[in-house]
């Protein structure tokens, strides 16, 4: 069992990445008061839904989601209305101001759909990914055992799993960039920028992250 208490430390700092990530959406939500909760005047109200936050932050990035494209559908309806001349109570500038108002929401939506995938990246799926590649690297060295998996690869395989939570950590880390970077351009970003821009995040995250797996495991090589 000493000999692969790396193993077991990566499992539990893997395990803690998840948790805290939850943990730090949760209270930004409350921080940034996304839902109105400083609105309510019951304090224990206010109390029970940021806990509810908290327990529920994985799925408040669908809700946010949800929230964007439902106020798509409604400037969409309210040009369409106006052009078919069904709002008849509102002038073109009011129209204007309202599909302004619904603008602006939607950007604020975005930004905070932004700032979540951005803690979701560096505190889960980088710490993820760095985990991954430690304990792949220190139980092959130990044992031998993924390079004997990799030889007859199925579903049911452990390296399997771990090629899968890899694959699936990096892309999320890279879609997460590259929507921070869209944000930031104001969405002036098209197919081809993201094509290069691709491989250039690829290298980048690759090479920290070689760098830090290589500082944890050199007692290992020592």
């Amino acid at each position: 069992m000493e000999t692969f208490w790396m193993i077991h430390y990566t499992i539990y700092a893997h395990g803690v990445s998840i948790c805290l990530a939850s943990c730090v959406i949760g209270f930004y939500l409350i921080y940034s008061d996304y839902f109105k909760i400083s609105k309510l005047n019951s304090k224990c109200a206010r109390v029970v839904l940021g806990v509810l936050l908290v327990v529920l932050s994985p799925v408040t990035p669908v809700v946010i989601i949800l929230q964007a494209v439902h106020l798509q559908i409604r400037q969409r309806s309210i040009v369409a209305q106006w052009r078919r001349k069904q709002i008849i109570h509102m002038d073109s500038t009011e129209v204007f101001m309202k599909l302004e108002e619904l603008e602006h929401q939607e950007n604020e939506i975005q930004r905070i759909f932004t700032n979540l995938k951005m803690i979701e990246t560096n505190i889960e799926a980088i710490p993820q990914i760095i985990c991954l590649s430690v304990y792949a690297t220190y139980s092959s060295y130990m044992k031998d055992t993924l390079i004997k998996d990799l030889q007859n690869l199925s579903l049911e395989s452990e390296s399997f799993y771990f090629i899968m939570s890899f694959l699936i950590s990096y892309y999320t880390t890279i879609n997460s960039l590259l929507l921070a970077t869209k944000f930031l351009k104001k969405g002036q970003i098209g197919m081809k920028q993201k094509i290069m821009l691709f491989p250039f995040y690829l290298l980048q995250i690759a090479a920290r992250g070689i760098a830090l797996v290589g500082m944890i495991l050199l007692p290992m090589w020592l």
